[in-house]
C-alpha cells in the first residue's frame, strides 16, 4: 500500500485507517459486507516481542523495530519496516525548487 501524502508523515492512526478502508473496498468488491477491525502495533523484529508506541505518532520507528498489522478475528498478520532515506538531488535546482534556493548554511 502506498499512503497518500505530502512531506509529513502519517501517523499510526492514519496510516491503519487507509489500510482498513482498502481492507473494507475490496471486501464489498467480492459482495462480503464485514466491517473487520484493523490493529496495528511496534515489535521487535528478533522476538516479536511488543513495544509501547502511541498511535497518535508519525509513522516511523526505531531500527530493529516493525510495524505489525493483524485483522481482528484472523490469525497471523503483515508487518511494515522502516529505513531511512536520502535525497540526493544533482542538476538543475532551479527546476526543481520551482526558482527558489535555499540559504547556504
Amino acid at each position: 500500500m502506498v499512503f497518500p501524502g505530502g512531506a509529513d508523515l502519517p501517523t499510526f492512526w492514519q496510516v491503519r485507517d487507509v489500510g482498513q478502508a482498502k481492507l473494507h473496498g475490496y471486501l464489498r468488491d467480492l459482495g462480503l459486507t464485514a466491517r473487520l477491525e484493523v490493529h496495528v502495533r511496534l515489535q521487535e523484529i528478533k522476538d516479536g516481542r511488543g513495544v509501547h508506541c502511541s498511535l497518535d505518532e508519525p509513522f516511523v520507528w526505531p531500527d530493529g523495530q516493525r510495524a505489525w498489522f493483524t485483522v481482528e478475528g484472523v490469525d497471523g498478520g503483515t508487518d511494515a519496516y522502516a529505513a531511512r532515506v536520502k535525497l540526493v538531488v544533482t542538476g538543475d535546482l532551479d527546476g526543481l525548487l520551482g526558482g527558489t534556493r535555499p540559504a547556504p548554511l
